[in-house]
């Protein structure tokens, strides 16, 4: 369990030299991505600054949902979802055999070798606009707070296996980055 946690950290760490090579590219990627998150919440905001609004939600509980779902893409998409793509890439370029012969499990080297920095300004701006929400709002108690890292954690288990079955389905399909 330790070596695993080593081997992630590693990738992470090799990952993030990767990207932080050429840094202005780093943080231009990663602050475009978090503005392009940041259509549906401002989108969200016109509409309730417009006297128009969902029934029975205030802004504040809809940014709270979107800001929730923009952490949940936050964890998954830099830290496992990179394996569709990783494994997309490898099966194209024929060099996906790398990996079996790894002395791990190949599900774990694509997760590690899949991960995305850039993606972690979603991360970024989830804590930021639930955190934002949350102000505004009543403050939970200890048994909302359980049943919400409850379901957090159910969301990351639902955007693992929908990321494993893509890449399990990229292995079939080759080139199919229309998926």
């Amino acid at each position: 369990m330790i070596s695993a946690i080593r081997i992630h950290l590693q990738g992470i760490k090799t990952s993030l030299a990767v990207r932080m090579a050429y840094r202005a590219d780093f943080f231009i990627s990663a602050f475009i991505m978090l503005i392009s998150e940041f259509f549906g919440p401002l989108l969200t905001y016109l509409i309730y600054s417009n006297e128009t609004s969902l029934p029975g939600w205030s802004m504040y509980e809809v940014l709270l949902i979107q800001g929730i779902f923009l952490l949940s893409k936050g964890v998954s998409f830099p830290f496992f979802f990179g394996m569709v793509w990783n494994t997309l890439e490898r099966v194209h370029d024929g060099t996906f055999d790398l990996l079996l012969i790894k002395p791990r499990s190949i599900l774990q080297m694509v997760i590690v070798t899949g991960f995305d920095s850039e993606d972690l300004g979603k991360l970024i701006g989830g804590v930021a606009l639930s955190g934002f929400a949350l102000y505004h709002l009543p403050r939970p108690d200890l048994y909302e707070w359980f049943n919400f890292v409850a379901l957090f954690v159910v969301s990351l288990v639902v955007m693992f296996g929908f990321a494993l079955i893509l890449a399990g389905l990229s292995i079939v399909w080759i080139a199919t980055t229309g998926i």
